[in-house]
């Protein structure tokens, strides 16, 4: 029987190269993402290894925050002169004080030089040149108050040459400095893509707002001592305020910081991966019962032949078990492939990635090969299983058969509970109160797609017949065979259909989601910005811009209200939220913020929070309730909650004083400002003077209402091109599954085809009937898609009501052009299958039984 199986495989090539590309693509993605984020993790293990290896001990002040969980730059400064008590350490061989901080280039072009996520930092030149963790590339370091060097990269970027003048924002007022050198870091020109330039210390105490202060202090062993040993020998001088680690502990945490930040990322992909599989699953499935139905007299004549229910069972099991093992294989290859493409994105935009070779771990192939052939074999095993109703008796049959009754209904039975429990893990990870509502939101999906696709056999056969009119209108006959052939076996029309639903439900779904998102953006603008123009940072990735700005703009006359905003993150038990800090009293006058309960100027004379009017609801908080939460600079605090403001639309879950932010936190840089004019007076000239401030500092940008409408849904269509990118791979999977399944019905039906062309049937309408009805059946996917799509956005805009997403919007003419492209993906699906039927012999096709 592994013998009937193999040669089984080995007569239908074409069907085993279809059916593997589809796991092939989804393996692909799986193990490209293990290799890409092995391979960034071990290339920035390795990179920091080598530059903390010059570091033996790092000096920092405590953090009351767990230390894996804070920033370098949200710790507090310490004295410089700690200094001189670390360089008195048993042990110590050599000591420097650092300054780091917030420091952006201004390129030659008068902008601000952005990055895409990495940091914009400013350091200060060491004094110990055995601690430098950078190599210079050219020139001389810098000496004096007027000098500066800048990372190579990002010299060579913005097309800076030493002896050039360059601008520096800061968080205090911007400065310029003469370039005399660049540098970099091992063979790299960047730290992964950030934006680094070094001052002398003295000067970088005085722009990055550290006088008379360091941020950490390096220290270097002497020999003969260990790290560890040195480590506690400047523990107990320091004492308890301050913390001593070892240098290797030191790189490890970067890493580790590096490792979690590429986790978000790695997840992300591994959604997207985990799509086509799922949709690859629906063509194996689909392939594998069609084959059982088409070779139900093959399985009578082996069961005659004396072969068992269960040997017949195990002989299809073992087809899906080498189909599986195939395409694993393949797309394991193809990972590195997928891997290598997505590395060099990420170099094209500027994230300078350390050079290594790409890292395979045992690990990536066994889940890879796993899931692969796991996915294959359980979406073969209810087909297979089927075998098991064969008698010897088929063997006498001839023709093909069809689902039978029982088991279209059953197909029912299934489906319908399948879908109400979907949608109830739907619902329940939206609107219940659950720990996991990711897991229970992608459960509820999977369960209630496997169970549309299921019910869809009951609409298939109408849906086709009312998609398939016009061809028949428009083409004649040919249109009219192709309608009836997708309208005569439901059940494997709507499978064949449900993969490219599955493709185009997730893109239906993220464009009304995208739409409504700029829907409610617009609307949230319209209804709470009373200001007459926002400042903003020109890059949405920018740390922000120096509240010296707002502080100019406050000096204009015909200014009246300056409204600052910043934010940071603080810690509820182990869970990082972000808090925005504001002045109240300028806040109620540029924004038309709803306090129902409370009062929002309290925030300016104690030390509490207001809280939003859903995250409240959501976590039971009422007015008087303290709120327990650690901060960077001040460690736990109580604050009592003095407001509940209505937070739709303003993206805000908790707002505290301006007093209060800049007592807990280091960093202080406005993300936004709000300007009001005093009405009447020379507007023009107010608008101008405000202009020019602003243009003074290049990495913040001037906008009205309708500017600010249109940036924001800039960046939404920039995200939802990224998403629709990632969700080609699983329509493309879905039109293998057209094709499989198109390929599969010409070999069924080559004695109809041979007797429709012994009747005068040409070639050409031979394939113009193949066509019309792979572009049916893929409108019948498409339909279905894009309408569980619109299902899903509806549940996604009303489960994020209160977070501000309260437009529903959908895009009808991209919803529209989706049935366009699945109709003429249809007509792409259809070459090789309709030229296969088109090539049948009449005469042997006529004397097939």
């Amino acid at each position: 029987m592994f013998r009937v199986a193999l040669r089984g495989l080995a007569g239908r090539k074409l069907r085993l190269l279809l059916t593997a590309l589809a796991i092939s693509l989804g393996v692909a993605f799986v193990s490209g993402t293990f290799v890409l984020t092995d391979t960034m993790n071990a290339a920035f293990m390795n990179l920091f290894s080598q530059t903390g290896a010059k570091t033996d001990v790092v000096v920092r002040t405590a953090s009351p925050i767990d230390p894996t969980k804070v920033q370098p730059m949200d710790r507090a400064p310490m004295p410089e002169s700690l200094l001189n008590a670390v360089q008195r350490a048993r042990g110590v061989d050599g000591a420097q004080g650092e300054v780091y901080g917030y420091a952006q280039v201004v390129g030659r072009d008068g902008k601000a030089v952005t990055t895409t996520g990495a940091p914009t930092l400013g350091l200060s030149l060491g004094t110990v040149p055995a601690l430098e963790t950078w190599s210079l590339r050219a020139g001389t370091p810098p000496r004096n108050g007027t000098q500066m060097a800048m990372d190579a990269h990002t010299a060579k970027a913005s097309g800076f040459k030493l002896g050039d003048s360059v601008r520096v924002l800061f968080q205090g007022p911007p400065r310029s400095f003469t370039l005399t050198a660049t540098f970099g870091y091992g063979d790299l020109d960047s730290m992964a893509g950030a934006t680094v330039v070094i001052f002398d210390t003295q000067t970088a105490q005085d722009v990055l707002g550290r006088p008379g202060q360091f941020d950490q202090i390096t220290v270097k062993a002497a020999p003969g001592f260990s790290q560890a040993q040195v480590r506690d020998n400047v523990a107990r001088i320091v004492g308890s305020h301050y913390e001593a680690i070892t240098g290797q502990t030191d790189a490890d945490r970067t890493a580790q910081g590096v490792a979690d930040a590429l986790g978000f990322f790695s997840i992300a992909l591994m959604v997207f991966g985990g799509i086509a599989l799922f949709v690859g699953a629906f063509i194996i499935f689909n392939t594998f019962s069609i084959l059982v139905a088409q070779r139900v007299r093959e399985f009578g004549l082996l069961r005659a032949l004396g072969a068992s229910t269960t040997q017949v069972t195990l002989s299809v099991l073992v087809e899906a078990l080498v189909i599986g093992v195939v395409s694993s294989l393949v797309g394991i290859g193809l990972g590195f492939g997928i891997a290598a493409g997505l590395y060099a994105v990420l170099t094209a935009f500027g994230f300078d990635m350390p050079s290594t070779v790409l890292q395979f771990q045992a690990r990536t192939g066994l889940i890879a090969f796993a899931v692969g052939v796991g996915v294959t074999v359980v979406a073969a095993l209810a087909p297979a299983l089927r075998t098991r109703m064969v008698s010897p008796m088929a063997a006498l049959q001839t023709g093909l058969v069809g689902e039978s009754e029982a088991a279209a209904r059953r197909r029912m039975i299934v489906g319908g509970p399948l879908t109400l429990v979907g949608l109830g893990l739907l619902l329940w990870g939206m609107f219940g109160n659950t720990s996991q509502p990711l897991l229970a939101i992608g459960g509820g999906a999977v369960a209630m797609f496997m169970g549309l696709a299921s019910l869809s056999a009951l609409v298939a056969r109408p849906m086709a017949s009312v998609i398939g009119w016009p061809f028949q209108r428009l083409f004649g006959t040919t249109g009219r065979l192709g309608r009836e052939n997708a309208m005569r076996s439901p059940s494997r029309t709507a499978r064949t259909a449900a993969a490219l639903m599955i493709g185009l439900a997730l893109v239906s779904f993220v464009s009304i989601f995208g739409a409504s998102l700029k829907a409610s953006s617009t609307k949230a603008v319209d209804d709470l910005m009373r200001a007459d123009y926002l400042v903003t940072t020109q890059n949405q990735m920018s740390m922000g811009f120096s509240p010296d700005l707002a502080g100019a703009l406050s000096r204009i006359p015909q200014v009246s209200t300056v409204a600052e905003l910043r934010t940071a993150r603080w810690l509820r038990g182990d869970t990082p939220e972000a808090v925005v800090g504001g002045d109240p009293l300028a806040l109620t006058q540029t924004f038309d913020v709803s306090v129902p309960q409370g009062n929002l100027q309290a925030l300016s004379t104690t030390s509490g929070v207001a809280v939003s009017k859903s995250t409240a609801a959501r976590q039971g908080m009422h007015l008087g309730d303290v709120l327990t939460v650690n901060m960077p600079r001040t460690g736990v605090q109580r604050l009592p909650v003095v407001a509940i403001f209505d937070g739709t639309g303003v993206g805000v879950d908790y707002m505290v004083g301006l007093g209060l932010f800049e007592r807990s936190f280091v960093q202080q840089l406005d993300y936004a400002v709000g300007v009001k004019l005093y009405s009447g007076g020379d507007r023009a000239a107010a608008v101008n003077a405000v202009k020019q401030i602003v243009t003074f500092y290049p990495n913040a940008k001037l906008q009205d209402a309708q500017q600010f409408k249109d940036a924001n849904a800039k960046n939404i269509d920039q995200l939802l091109g990224l998403i629709y990118t990632l969700l080609v791979l699983a329509v493309v999977i879905a039109l293998f599954g057209i094709v499989n399944t198109l390929a599969l019905s010409v070999f069924e039906r080559v004695r109809e085809i041979g007797l429709l062309r012994a009747v005068g049937m040409t070639k050409t309408d031979v394939r113009r009937m193949v066509r019309w009805e792979a572009v049916i059946v893929a409108m019948l996917g498409a339909v279905l898609g894009v309408v569980v799509g619109s299902l899903f956005g509806w549940l996604a805009v009303s489960a994020l009501h209160d977070q501000g997403l309260a437009v529903l919007s959908l895009p009808l003419a991209q919803l529209a052009l989706f049935l366009v492209l699945a109709a003429l993906a249809g007509v792409v699906a259809a070459v090789g299958p309709a030229r296969r039927a088109a090539n049948v012999d009449m005469l042997e096709a006529i004397a097939t039984t």
